[in-house]
């Protein structure tokens, strides 16, 4: 699965996923510190 955010500057972030991961989930941790990534890069 590939997500995708495109903001108004033009950037595109894309989150790729394997589907044939062997842990079902993503951990809150991580997710989290994708986010923070992703916030710290648009100032």
């Amino acid at each position: 699965m590939i997500n995708f955010n495109r903001l108004d500057s033009g950037v595109i972030y894309l989150l790729v996923i394997d589907a044939k991961a062997v842990r079902g989930t993503i951990p809150a941790h991580l997710l989290k510190a994708i986010q923070e990534s992703f916030q710290q890069g648009n100032r």
